[in-house]
């Protein structure tokens, strides 16, 4: 199974088995959207398909945005992005396992972002929260192997 079908099941087959795993592979594959190979306009058809366009666009908008302040190349997320997004009219939310009481404190808070409110993805995903990992993981100085380093 390639990059895309990885990136599709762990979006559309959230799994709760370890308290806040799911949230941790998220910025996971945010990373992995900066640092793997794949086919832009396939995992595009594929996210739609499935049915988790919107929520991938979200994930795709706030990595080209830690990328940027974090001054490195993100040009294929912001690409996967543009080819997602599709002015969405309901409400979904990025994190499925969370508890009902989680999912009301997250739609009922004031710190849904400009990109929470253009994908209509309620979601803590920040890209603060997400440059942090970016300097942690991919950024020469802290970067875990070789693969990880600025792609």
């Amino acid at each position: 199974m390639g990059f895309e079908e990885n990136a599709i099941n762990l979006i559309k087959n959230a799994s709760s088995d370890c308290e806040g795993s799911h949230s941790r592979n998220l910025k996971y594959l945010a990373l992995d959207l900066l640092t793997e190979s794949y086919n832009v306009q396939h995992l595009a058809a594929r996210a739609k398909e499935e049915g988790i366009a919107q929520r991938l666009g979200y994930i795709c908008d706030v990595t080209a945005k830690a990328a940027q302040i974090s001054a490195i190349p993100a040009s294929k997320a912001s690409q996967l992005a543009q080819e997602l997004y599709r002015a969405p009219t309901n409400w979904q939310y990025l994190d499925s396992t969370l508890p009902d009481f989680a999912k009301r404190i997250i739609a009922h808070s004031s710190s849904q972002t400009e990109l929470n409110n253009k994908w209509k993805v309620y979601a803590a995903f920040t890209p603060t929260e997400l440059t942090d990992w970016i300097d942690l993981y991919i950024t020469e100085e802290y970067a875990t192997t070789p693969k990880r380093q600025r792609a």
